[in-house]
């Protein structure tokens, strides 16, 4: 590095500042991107648990509308049976 830095007309230690300040813009550029990574994450686990509080509530419709079922057969005339 020093050699190049040299036939550049500069110092290793005037390149060395430079250099470090390319590798802080990558780190932030990643810090970044691992930021909105786990934000869209978030979301994504917020999205999920939206769908599976909705499921969980479709799962209970079904079980009224079949318990609601069950008992108006049951009602029936000539229905002497045990609802099932």
């Amino acid at each position: 590095m020093a050699r190049r830095a040299a036939r550049r007309g500069g110092t290793a230690a005037a390149v060395a500042p430079a250099i470090l300040r390319v590798h802080r813009s990558h780190l932030s550029e990643a810090q970044a991107l691992l930021g909105a990574w786990s934000g869209a994450m978030s979301d994504c686990r917020d999205a999920l648990g939206a769908v599976e509080a909705r499921l969980a509530a479709i799962e209970a419709e079904i079980g009224a509308v079949k318990a609601g079922a069950v008992a108006a057969l049951g009602r029936l005339p000539g229905n002497d049976r045990e609802p099932r």
